[in-house]
């Protein structure tokens, strides 16, 4: 039997049992995870996950106020190290798209729409535009 490499790391701003109840049934569900442990008396978060930018986003999904602490010194080490360098390349399990897909689902849908449209603008005398539509 294979172990699981258990990791621990400090939540802030974490308040109460019930709040740490909720980061380890939400956590638990994701792929990739499969032990966690939240101790709120001490604020240590145990996971086998070690994608610490994936964490905290998971943590502050459940928990909007609290944030794993070592999440500052990752950035500040991407930010000193890899941000506009070779290492900085795509990484799926860390990089956020849902932004790109909404503005691609408004491109389409704009240009589906004036695709379709039979109302073409009217241009004004002398528009070198106006030439091309007649």
């Amino acid at each position: 039997m294979v172990e699981t490499k258990v990791k621990q790391y400090k939540i802030k701003n974490l308040d109460c049992a019930v709040c740490a109840d909720r980061i380890e049934t939400e956590l638990i569900k994701h792929r990739g995870i499969n032990k966690v442990s939240v101790d709120p008396v001490n604020s240590i978060l145990e996971t086998n996950l070690e994608d610490i930018v994936r964490l905290n986003k998971l943590v502050k999904k459940v928990e909007p106020g609290a944030v794993v602490e070592e999440i500052k010194k990752y950035n500040d080490y991407y930010r000193i190290n890899k941000y506009h360098q070779p290492s900085d390349e795509y990484n799926p399990e860390t990089t956020e798209l849902s932004g790109v897909q909404l503005d691609l689902q408004l491109f389409f849908n704009v240009g589906f729409k004036l695709s379709n449209e039979e109302y073409f603008p009217k241009w004004y005398n002398g528009s070198e535009f106006k030439a091309a539509r007649k």
